[in-house]
């Protein structure tokens, strides 16, 4: 099968599975080691040298900051009650928007929109990275939802 551009669609799948491994092989020989010591920080290790048969020290210090920042970072990102909103670009689509904002908002909120932004918070501070996911679903069917 080739689009309009000449490409099949197997070779661009190939292509694409290959740019997605090269990027994901980088990103763990690069990050890796900040990662590893993020999480033991986090989990209260430190680089302090010990005495042996002497118990070790554990300083919660990184742990407590990103706790105590946290609240504050998500209040930041969901202020509003409508985190997501989208603007009418016109005055005859002002209702059809609204609707659309309130419908966008209630599924961030039912798919754990919240969690998810903590998550993402709570990994970016710890490991400088805080990736999410997100699918897009193309469905030609429409859904209708009657309340």
């Amino acid at each position: 099968m080739t689009n309009s551009f000449g490409i099949k669609l197997e070779e661009a799948v190939s292509e694409l599975k290959e740019v997605v491994k090269e990027a994901s092989d980088f990103m763990f020989a690069e990050y890796s080691e900040d990662w590893e010591t993020g999480e033991a920080y986090y989990a209260g290790k430190c680089d302090l040298p010990t005495d042996e048969g002497r118990s070790s020290i554990v300083k919660t210090e990184v742990r407590d900051t990103i706790r105590a920042v946290m609240p504050n970072v998500m209040r930041v990102l969901l202020q509003s009650s409508r985190p997501v909103e989208y603007m009418p670009s016109s005055i005859r689509s002002a209702a059809f928007v609204e609707q659309q904002s309130a419908w966008i908002n209630q599924l961030f909120m039912a798919n754990g929109g919240y969690e998810i932004l903590f998550d993402a918070a709570l990994e970016s501070m710890k490991l400088k990275a805080g990736p999410v996911k997100v699918v897009w679903d193309e469905n030609p069917l429409p859904e209708h939802i009657y309340a």
